[in-house]
């Protein structure tokens, strides 16, 4: 197929030398005397339209008037007006149009080439016998080639790409000179859509967070690179979304995907200009056709309203090259909002407006390393800190653990012996006076003692020792976070985390234990009671 459209394209782009022919981002368009085309150019023409019509959204050749139509676009081809030819008889003219017209239409189905042939032969003849002019208009649809284009691509990433055909990078970057920025990136910059810029020209192929190819190459485009293009492009653009702020509808665009294809499409520089300036900012509107950046540092705020157009053609070749680099720079951390900050605070610092930027890069480069130095040394301080108390919560903790569990142990063995003791002074008052009379109010005494006392008390140590290990977990999260702010590498959570849990499980284990003699001696008293 993409042989099939080099040829349409190349067949059309011909046209240029003898009229007029212009690509937008839709189509291509296309005006030219018919008699002033030489006989292989004005055939393949006519031929491209026959063989596939449906990539062109009109197609006519007009004689003199526009009112007179010969030929025109069917869905199945190029075919003849007869009403138009039917005008021609009216005019008394020398050529013989009747001739064309049904040799035209014999060999419409069998040999496009040899229809074409009469075509050639009836404007040749209105042109030199009888004056007149015939002219070709057609449009060529390129989103319908583009779908097609898209469907030869692995189905899984077809809703995933946009491919854009263009005649060469020039052409595109002509195009985006007469757009607004915004039209632009509406144009080709979709959040989830890989864009694959494809050229009827011979192109050096670029695979990054945008693809770039010719016709030439596109069937060599495999399903692995495009994935990977894929997933550069789209967390380039939620990175490019979540470092600013979007208003009005403005899309970002990632600089990865403009960057990466600048020096092929000069074009683009509007865009680098919008797309650096952008994820530099803090927040980004449009305003009266302008755009408007804000860098805000407190208590610095830059605010700059620029045309991204007259902003790109003020910077030189350098100029450019320095932003890039500038971007480079911020790149090694864009996806971390601290030093997103420490950039603004940069630039706020070393330049006088964001314009000014590409003078500035190598002061405001060191002045962001400067602030980074000052956070790392500043956060060493705080991890010191944060370890200090994770160290003293540890202590803290095998106190509390420790102590809880001592209490908890003297209160059971507390009630044992009173338990064992009221059955020895039961059996002394038996033995002494020979009397059970006294046994029922004595141990209905201890036994009153023990469970309206002694057993609420140690429920209650048994709960605490249950709040004090959920304590002690919510107490580690918070530590944990804590050290976690600063770095994961440096610290040894799965010791840590061994240690709490092992205080944890001799808390617990204890708290059973407790819980188990507590139940054990219940049942023991209501025996005795009992008896």
């Amino acid at each position: 197929m993409s042989a099939e459209v080099t040829e349409v394209l190349q067949q059309v782009q011909a046209l240029e030398s003898e009229g007029e022919v212009e690509t937008t981002l839709a189509d291509i368009g296309f005006t030219v005397t018919a008699s002033d085309l030489d006989r292989n150019d004005f055939i393949s023409v006519v031929k491209a339209v026959h063989n596939h019509p449906e990539w062109f959204t009109d197609f006519e050749l007009r004689c003199s008037s526009p009112t007179i139509r010969l030929f025109g676009k069917s869905g199945t081809g190029v075919m003849t007006h007869s009403d138009g030819f039917e005008e021609l008889t009216e005019l008394d003219l020398s050529t013989d149009h009747d001739r064309a017209e049904r040799g035209f239409n014999n060999y419409r189905d069998s040999d496009i080439e040899r229809a074409a042939e009469f075509a050639y032969t009836l404007v040749n003849g209105l042109h030199n016998d009888d004056g007149q002019s015939v002219t070709i208009t057609g449009i060529v649809d390129k989103s319908a080639i583009e779908e097609e284009l898209v469907s030869t691509f692995p189905s899984v990433l077809q809703g995933e790409i946009s491919v854009f055909l263009w005649p060469d990078p020039d052409t595109l970057g002509q195009w985006i000179q007469t757009k607004s920025i915004t039209d632009v990136i509406d144009a080709f910059f979709a959040f989830e859509k890989l864009p694959i810029f494809v050229f009827e020209s011979s192109v050096t192929p670029i695979f990054g967070a945008s693809v770039v190819t010719s016709l030439e190459d596109i069937n060599e485009l495999g399903g692995e690179e495009l994935a990977d293009g894929r997933d550069k492009y789209q967390e380039a653009m939620q990175c490019a979304r979540e470092s600013t702020v979007w208003h009005d509808d403005l899309s970002p665009v990632p600089p990865a995907a403009v960057i990466s294809v600048i020096d092929l499409i000069s074009g683009f520089r509007p865009v680098l200009v919008y797309s650096v300036f952008g994820v530099f900012s803090s927040a980004v509107e449009s305003r009266n056709g302008l755009i408007k950046f804000i860098v805000t540092s407190e208590p610095t705020t830059f605010t700059k309203q620029v045309n991204p157009h007259e902003v790109s053609q003020d910077y030189d070749s350098s100029a450019i090259e320095e932003l890039v680099s500038a971007y480079e720079i911020y790149a090694e951390h864009e996806d971390k909002a601290a030093f997103r900050d420490f950039w603004r605070l940069a630039i706020a610092n070393t330049c006088d407006d964001l314009l000014d930027l590409p003078n500035h890069v190598d002061e405001v480069r060191d002045y962001y390393r400067d602030l980074q130095v000052d956070a790392i040394e500043k956060n060493f301080d705080d991890l010191s800190d944060a370890i200090q108390q994770i160290h003293s919560f540890m202590t803290g903790l095998t106190n509390r653990v420790s102590d809880a569990a001592t209490q908890l142990s003297r209160q059971i063995q507390t009630l044992l012996f009173t338990l064992i003791g009221t059955i020895i002074a039961n059996l002394f008052l038996v033995l002494r006076w020979n009397n059970v009379t006294y046994v029922p109010p004595f141990s209905l005494f201890i036994l009153a003692v023990l469970v309206g006392f002694y057993f609420p008390l140690i429920q209650d140590r048994i709960e605490d020792l249950s709040e004090l290990r959920k304590e002690v977990e919510k107490d580690y999260e918070m530590y944990e976070a804590e050290i976690r702010r600063f770095s994961e590498q440096i610290f040894d959570f799965e010791e840590l985390e061994g240690r709490k849990d092992s205080y944890i499980r001799i808390a617990k284990k204890k708290e059973g234990w407790a819980q188990d003699r507590l139940d054990l001696i219940f049942r023991l008293l209501m025996t005795i009671w009992g008896v």
